[in-house]
């Protein structure tokens, strides 16, 4: 499956920039934390490109941006680590 990049909080990407991943459960596989993810924020909440890190809480995850302030104790439905990125 492949992300389309909008905007900059994870610049150098840019808009348009493709991320492939693969997600084959939901939940939070272990081999997604301190790697960049495309992430599912919990409670109908947008899809993501964050690295990831543990919460300050179980179940909690900071979404850690390149250009942005990070997002805190986030309740996640589903993480995938980014397996390619083909710039546009």
């Amino acid at each position: 499956v492949a992300v389309r990049v909008r905007g900059d909080s994870m610049h150098p990407m840019r808009d348009g920039w493709l991320l492939f991943y693969r997600r084959e459960d939901h939940g939070v596989p272990d081999n997604c934390l301190s790697r960049l993810c495309i992430v599912k924020v919990a409670d109908e909440g947008p899809i993501l490109v964050k690295e990831l890190r543990r919460g300050y809480r179980v179940n909690h995850f900071v979404l850690s941006s390149w250009n942005a302030p990070p997002i805190e104790d986030a309740r996640l439905d589903w993480a995938a680590p980014v397996l390619s990125i083909r710039p546009c």
